[in-house]
């Protein structure tokens, strides 16, 4: 049984390990060339090791492979792969503060070529989210950032750090919980919560009203979740446009997942 820290991941714009292969060609279009292949399978297993991660694979009712290790800027790495025929394999890069930025990418089953590629903070895409066919040719390209209004994740990261509910330069309370590593590890039950706090922010872009004169606001959610007793948990609602906390509200709830 290993443990792990769960680390606060944030925003440096580092796009995931070194075999990852993005080349632009005439500054207009976008090629994909990386691959969930033995290769990057092999490296990233060394890279467990050198690290003293873990990986975990099973031929055993089905084909699983699972990866996890801590890199060397303080990232919380982990790939997974299932069937190859029928289900996507991915990785999910966490980052450490004070950005809390996570990068994903998944792969095509069959010929395993990397299909999307995203950012988030919380469940918020943020940055680029791209989209590629099997032959790597970019489909679609998002730039999430031009849906945010005036306050943007950085303002709500701050607002929190002053609401004493995060520390940005420890990344302490974003995700303090205890890391589960037991031999079953083909099972998603991945974090035990013992204690400590889980925060989630989620956005809501403007939208047109046909009933109203004015057009509906951008909205932040925010949640802060306490894992141990009294269990209180924390909600915010603020606008996107004004930074105005609409609502704050606290409660004692049992958590879902104890």
């Amino acid at each position: 049984m290993q443990t792990h820290r769960c680390q606060k991941i944030l925003l440096s714009v580092i796009l995931l390990l070194s075999s990852c292969n993005i080349n632009q060609k005439n500054n207009t279009t976008i090629y994909a060339t990386e691959k969930f292949d033995t290769k990057l399978i092999d490296s990233l297993k060394q890279k467990a090791i050198s690290t003293n991660g873990f990986y975990y694979e099973t031929e055993k009712l089905h084909h699983y492979l699972r990866i996890e290790y801590v890199d060397e800027d303080g990232s919380f790495v982990r790939a997974e792969e299932r069937d190859l025929e029928t289900d996507i394999a991915s990785i999910n890069v966490y980052y450490p503060t004070p950005t809390f930025l996570v990068v994903t990418k998944e792969y095509y089953p069959g010929n395993r070529a990397l299909g999307i590629e995203k950012q988030f903070v919380g469940a918020v895409p943020v940055g680029k989210t791209r989209y590629y066919d099997k032959k790597g040719n970019l489909l679609q390209e998002i730039d999430e950032d031009k849906k945010f209004g005036k306050i943007k994740i950085e303002d709500i990261l701050r607002f929190l750090e002053k609401e004493k509910h995060l520390d940005l330069k420890t990344g302490k309370g974003w995700y303090d919980c205890a890391w589960y590593e037991e031999n079953s590890r083909e099972d998603d039950g991945d974090f035990i919560f013992g204690g400590g706090t889980l925060i989630d922010v989620a956005f809501v872009p403007s939208q047109e009203s046909v009933l109203l004169e004015d057009d509906i606001p951008s909205m932040w959610y925010i949640t802060i979740k306490a894992y141990n007793y009294p269990y209180i948990y924390t909600d915010y609602i603020i606008n996107g446009d004004t930074g105005e906390v609409l609502k704050k509200r606290e409660e004692q709830r049992i958590p879902d997942e104890l």
